[in-house]
């Protein structure tokens, strides 16, 4: 996650080796999963379970990429976290997210979460 935030203020191409014969350049992934994606993926692997914090149950990190790819609002929440905790607001936190991981989508959890830019496109 480090490697591919990071990856773009390198100098150099940066190789990730696996130890087994396999090699992948980071910049590469970099570019193929996006910018804006990198970006904001330390806050959303701290967010979503990691040595340090709990996960969230049943749902590993595929799906908490996935809908934060999806969701420009969610995605600049991310990045705006790994900056700084200190530059998220009530505005700004993931309520949407949480409640789209879980399979909320009713208009009660709309009105629940009705923020800033969260009660857009669902």
């Amino acid at each position: 996650m480090l490697l591919l935030h990071y990856c773009s203020q390198f100098a150099y191409q940066t190789l990730f080796d696996t130890g087994v014969a396999n090699r992948h350049l980071v910049n590469d992934i970099q570019q193929v999963i996006r910018y804006d994606v990198a970006q904001a993926l330390p806050a959303l692997h701290a967010f979503t379970g990691c040595d340090a914090v709990s996960a969230f149950i049943r749902k590993g990190k595929t799906t908490p990429y996935h809908i934060a790819k999806r969701n420009m609002c969610i995605l600049e929440t991310f990045k705006i976290l790994g900056l700084s905790p200190d530059f998220v607001s009530e505005d700004t936190w993931n309520y949407k997210f949480v409640c789209t991981l879980y399979g909320f989508r009713t208009r009660l959890t709309r009105i629940v979460i009705d923020r800033k830019c969260f009660n857009h496109g669902t």
